[in-house]
This record gives structure tokens, sequence and C-alpha cells, in this order.
């Protein structure tokens, strides 16, 4: 739709001034999860939780809902001079290909929580959310 508004001339002059955006965001939502495999959902209560990555450019979140998933989401900062690559007409348009070269990125990180005596991880998460 961008594109055909651009080319018949019809966006405001201001919508081709780049955004300083200097994050790309990707938010997910598991299917359903077994309370018993992932603690965290044995609680009425929503679990949210929120870490800021220090040894990366991500930072992660995490919370339940009352149909026992989890919706996660990845923030990951720009380098300066990579905003103009990321400007609002390419973010647009991600493709599955992106999301997936993001997930394999911050799957390591882990999230509070321990499933099968090991700590969680997004890519726990990643593995049970559908394409």
């Amino acid at each position: 739709m961008y594109k055909e508004l651009k080319a018949d001339k019809k966006p405001p002059r201001s919508d081709n001034v780049g955004l300083p955006f200097g994050c790309i965001c990707l938010v997910e939502q598991t299917i359903p999860l077994n309370p018993n495999e992932f603690p965290a959902l044995q609680s009425n209560v929503c679990d949210l939780n929120s870490v800021l990555g220090s040894d990366s450019r991500c930072t992660w979140l995490t919370f339940t809902t009352s149909q026992n998933t989890v919706c996660w989401m990845v923030i990951q900062f720009l380098e300066k001079d990579t905003y103009k690559d990321n400007d609002t007409f390419r973010i647009s348009e991600w493709r599955e290909e992106d999301a997936d070269a993001l997930c394999r990125e911050v799957r390591v990180f882990k999230v509070p929580g321990i499933r099968n005596r090991q700590p969680i991880t997004l890519g726990d998460y990643i593995d049970k959310t559908s394409r």
C-alpha cells in the first residue's frame, strides 16, 4: 500500500521522512502450554518478566496469560549507523526470514524460571510458537 501511495504521490511529505526508531521489535505468543512443564502458568496472576541484556543489544519480555500461553517480545536496539537500513518502509516489509534470523540470535537468552531442572530460554518459547 505504501509503495502504491508513494508512486501516486499521495502520501503527505512527512511520510517520506525517516522515523527516528533505533530498534526492531518482534512480538509473539506461544501455543497453549502445559502448566506442569512451565510452572509460571500455574499461578492465577500474570507473571511478567523483563530482562535488560547486558551482553547484547537486546531487551526481552515475557508474560503469561490465562489461556496458558506465554507472550514474548524481543527488542533489538540498532546501532546508530544502521538506523537508515531499518527505516519505516523496510520494517513494514519484514519477512519471515527476518524474524527467523532474530529468533536464532536470541533463542539462548535466559528468562526467569526452571523447566526440567534447566533454566528456561527464549528458545523454549520460540519452539512452542506457531509459525
